[in-house]
Formats: structure tokens, sequence, C-alpha cells
């Protein structure tokens, strides 16, 4: 909420929602190592798929 839309990216907004979100515990999870290997593959597939893309990108092609 306190930047310009187009200063946003959809990256830091997945990130804030993945890394940075309410789990309810009081504790971050120990994950296997197999686990954290596949949660680094899909955060770099998730990186390359928005790219450096910003929220006002993405609001304009959906307005196409």
């Amino acid at each position: 909420p306190g930047r310009e839309m187009a200063r946003v990216s959809l990256n830091d907004i997945l990130n804030v929602v993945r890394v940075d979100g309410e789990t309810g515990s009081h504790t971050d999870p120990k994950w296997a190592p197999e686990i954290e290997i596949l949660g680094a593959r899909l955060d770099s597939a998730l990186a390359n798929t928005v790219g450096e893309k910003t929220l006002s990108d993405f609001l304009d092609e959906a307005a196409l």
C-alpha cells in the first residue's frame, strides 16, 4: 500500500504471501532437505514466470 503499483513486483507480492504469511504456528517449520530442494525449484520457476513484472503490468494485461 505504501508504494506505487508500478514499483511493486509480482514476485514481491508472492514472496510475502508464501514466506511471511501467517501459519498460526509459534515456530517456523522444519523441512526435510528434499522438501527444501523442491521449494527452491518452485521458487525458481515462480521467479522465471513472473520475472520483473509489476502489479501495474499485470493489471494492464488483465484489462486487455
